[in-house]
Parts: structure tokens; sequence; C-alpha cells
């Protein structure tokens, strides 16, 4: 057995345009485009929750195992939620923010992990260059 070259599935893929999506509603909310639902700072946390936990969904893989990076996206979501929260409740453009900049990161780092967790798999009979 030799590792392969670590590949994103469409998952990510589909999970990063919801991301994109999503930072394209911020976008707008900033430039002032005053868009029904998402104008303000709660309609846009809303819409970010969902759009965040549908990317989470879609990119999720199954794995029993701890590791450093599911500690850190335990954290990351948790400033996420809180941040929603304070957006939610209060109408707090920093709250919406942070809330969107946890999104962003939880994200990267779920694409960066599957691209090192597919590095490191091994496949039987395929072979990779030492070089790469």
């Amino acid at each position: 057995m030799t590792k392969t070259l670590g590949r994103l599935t469409w998952r990510d893929g589909v999970a990063t345009l919801i991301v994109l999506f999503t930072f394209g509603l911020y976008a707008a909310y900033l430039a002032g485009a005053g868009l029904p639902v998402v104008g303000g700072v709660r309609g846009l946390a809303v819409a970010a929750l969902i759009l965040g936990v549908s990317a989470c969904a879609v990119g999720a893989t199954e794995s029993a195992k701890a590791t450093p990076a599911k500690q850190i996206g335990q954290v990351l979501g948790a400033v996420a939620g809180i941040a929603f929260l304070i957006a939610l409740f209060t109408g707090n453009g920093i709250a919406l923010a942070f809330f969107l900049g946890a999104i962003g990161l939880l994200w990267a780092a779920t694409t960066v992990q599957h691209l090192i967790g597919s590095l490191s798999r091994t496949t039987p009979g395929k072979t990779m260059h030492p070089v790469g």
C-alpha cells in the first residue's frame, strides 16, 4: 500500500459554493443592497445559519476518530453559535461579522482536513512518486 494524492470530492465543491453564496449575501448587505429578508442583521444571521448548516451537512464525512481538527471545529462551532445568538437577539453587526468569520474558518478547516486526510489514506495498487 502506498499513499495517494489527496482529492476533494464533489461534496467539498458544493459546500464551497454554499459558503461563497453566504459571503455573497454578506457582501450585498455590507454594500447596502437592501435585499428582502436578508437586508438586516437578523435576517442575514438566520440565512447564514441555514446555509452554514447546509454546507456542513453536505461537506461532512463520517469519522468517529477524535482529532485536533475536530476539537478546533467544536470550538469554532461554539463561537459561531454564540455569535449567531448575539446577532439574532441584539441585531449587532459585529456579532454577525464574527459569525460569518467562524463559518468561513469552519469551511476552510474542514476543506484542509479533507485534503490532508485523503493524503494520509493508502490505496493498494497506486503508487506515488517520491517527489510528489
